[in-house]
């Protein structure tokens, strides 16, 4: 049976283990789980941090807590590091990730923006220890001014479960105007036949440097397991 533990693992996991950062010129980000191919210019830096709570059929709810800096570094990549806070009743267990990003390829205007994606998670359960890596292909495409696709493929390897999981992510990226985003995506992996489906939308309140954006996400098939997230985005 699927933990809630294991319901948002799977369900934040491209955005929480490889560190989705807001960036041109495919801003995806939060509140999307589908990983964008933009990458932040030297010397830029953003904070993001989030709050999720998920729950399925017959299970008890579980919440995540993440906070993210991540910094261009030159070279076409980005570094971040999160820490985060699993929580089931009185139980919490902290987490770290690295996280990086490189572009590669320069996007002409109009076409295909190509990124790949890493990261490597430790955690704190009764003692620090590395949980896992992951890797992920990335393409951004611009479909007009206004609208973005994101699709993601990508490899993950559990070490203490000695699982080696397939993912993907399909998402679309739509600008209503110069302050709201509207996000709607589909995401999965190799070892759950049922794919999730989200929406989201993000709020420019000081546009280029502080967003708000909240998701809800559902996951098909029996479990009829939710997940809602609220976060912001600090660019500086």
């Amino acid at each position: 049976m699927t933990t809630p533990r294991n319901i948002i693992a799977r369900a934040l996991a491209v955005l929480f283990s490889l560190g989705a950062l807001l960036s041109h010129p495919a801003h995806a980000g939060r509140p999307m789980v589908t990983e964008d191919a933009g990458v932040l210019d030297s010397g830029d830096c953003e904070l993001e941090s989030f709050k999720a709570w998920a729950r399925a059929r017959q299970s008890a709810s579980e919440q995540l807590l993440s906070a993210q800096i991540g910094c261009g570094i030159g070279w076409n990549s980005q570094l971040a590091l999160a820490a985060s806070r699993w929580q089931s009743g009185s139980a919490r267990t902290p987490g770290l990730t690295l996280s990086g990003k490189t572009a590669l390829n320069q996007a002409t205007e109009g076409g295909a923006a190509w990124a790949l994606a890493w990261a490597v998670a430790a955690e704190d359960d009764g003692g620090w220890s590395r949980t896992g890596h992951a890797l992920n292909g990335v393409v951004s495409v611009p479909l007009n001014d206004t609208l973005n696709l994101h699709a993601n493929l990508g490899w993950s390897h559990a070490r203490r479960e000695h699982q080696q999981t397939t993912h993907w992510a399909i998402g679309l990226e739509q600008s209503l105007n110069d302050r709201w985003d509207l996000t709607g995506e589909s995401f999965g992996d190799d070892r759950d036949h049922d794919p999730w489906f989200q929406i989201g939308l993000r709020w420019a309140a000081l546009p280029e440097r502080l967003s708000l954006d909240t998701s809800l996400g559902r996951q098909s098939g029996s479990q009829q397991a939710t997940v809602f997230s609220l976060g912001l985005k600090l660019a500086f």
